[in-house]
């Protein structure tokens, strides 16, 4: 057995699709939550405090995005044998992990360390709901795939 199974029922579960698939969807909710706050600041005409709302709400997008992709990707690409259910769990956890640690270290310098990591897990509940539907959507596509094949 290698470093990258592990039992799972009868089969042998592979770790390697998934966590690929959710690093590759943390990359890219970074990079749309990077997008979208970058047009945030350019359509803002109004105070700090609306300003600070549409920044949070886009990086918020952003981030839900990658989540998103992670738990579809993962699903949607994991073998025939291995659970589309848990693939698309591992991939989005590892998303959500990858996003909440940058969300954390890139805490502005006005909110404490325990605040950022309190919002982090205040932000769990809307992720695992865009999760589910990612890995809904992927073990549909995933199994449509197959058996076309």
């Amino acid at each position: 057995m290698s470093t990258r199974d592990v039992s799972v029922g009868h089969t042998g579960f592979t770790w390697l699709r998934p966590t690929t698939a959710g690093l590759l969807g943390g990359l890219v909710g970074v990079a749309a939550a990077y997008v979208l706050v970058g047009w945030a600041d350019a359509s803002i005409d109004s105070g700090p405090t609306a300003a600070a709302v549409e920044k949070g709400y886009a990086e918020l997008l952003g981030g839900s995005i990658g989540v998103f992709l992670a738990g579809a990707i993962g699903a949607a690409i994991t073998s025939r044998s291995d659970s589309r259910v848990l693939a698309g769990s591992v991939s989005g956890g590892v998303a959500y992990g990858f996003l909440g640690i940058l969300f954390v270290v890139t805490t502005p310098s006005g909110a404490s360390a325990s605040e950022a990591v309190s919002f982090a897990f205040l932000l769990m509940l809307p992720a695992a709901v865009v999760l589910g539907v990612g890995i809904a959507v992927g073990s549909v596509l995933g199994k449509a795939l197959s058996d076309g094949q």
